[in-house]
């Protein structure tokens, strides 16, 4: 059965598309393809396609590390910054599934969608986990990564950078480096997808406007 929408449908534009690897793969391919082009810019920082997939191998492999194996999810408490992207990917070929974590969550919250999403390891920016640091011990949490907006930033941003990232790093008692955690991890490929249209890749939760939050699943072939 044709869909409406086909019948405006751009000629050039095919109306179904065929993966062949998981999403984080992809990033490796332009990275192989265009090593030195731009793939993120922080403040003035340009991150190369190959750096930012090198630091996500290292990513997976610290995770691995860790313990995280197929299907354990992994949180991700961060703003937008480049950690985040190194993080989320880094997850995915760990076989792990990822899960965001709102950054403006109170510990009620926070609480709730760890507990809810069983996440055993989280990766997180320094001045957010004041806050989780509240109910911690009443999560599964056993790994905490954290980072500060500082480790990206340039010497000299091209524009203000927020507060958060300007003061010195914040260090906590039972919590992990992230910056120590990439630099101690090899420096190999890795990707431990097993089930290109089968394993779980992202655990997202809805904003809980009508009542506690809930999450949504997706396979590694969005």
């Amino acid at each position: 059965m044709s869909h409406r929408w086909y019948k405006v449908w751009p000629l050039w534009v095919p109306k179904s598309i065929q993966v062949e690897r998981p999403v984080s793969e992809y990033m490796r391919y332009w990275a192989q393809l265009t090593p030195d082009h731009v793939a993120l810019s922080f403040y003035g920082r340009d991150i190369s396609y190959a750096t930012l997939n090198n630091l996500v191998d290292r990513m997976a492999w610290g995770l691995s590390g860790l313990g995280v194996t197929r299907g354990d999810r992994v949180a991700i408490h961060m703003q937008n910054c480049p950690q985040f992207v190194i993080a989320y990917l880094g997850v995915l070929r760990a076989g792990g599934v990822a899960v965001a974590v709102n950054p403006m969550f109170k510990g009620a919250e926070l609480e709730y969608e760890l507990n809810d999403a069983g996440a055993e390891t989280l990766v997180g920016l320094d001045f957010l986990y004041p806050e989780l640091q509240k109910v911690r011990d009443r999560t599964p949490l056993k790994n905490v990564v954290l980072s500060s907006l500082a480790d990206f930033l340039p010497d000299a941003p091209i524009f203000a950078p927020p507060e958060d990232g300007l003061g010195e790093r914040r260090l906590f008692p039972d919590t992990l480096d992230l910056m120590e955690l990439l630099e101690r991890s090899p420096d190999e490929p890795l990707c431990l997808v097993s089930d290109l249209e089968g394993d779980l890749a992202l655990l997202q939760y809805t904003g809980g406007t009508t009542g506690t939050l809930k999450g949504r699943c997706s396979v590694t072939t969005p």
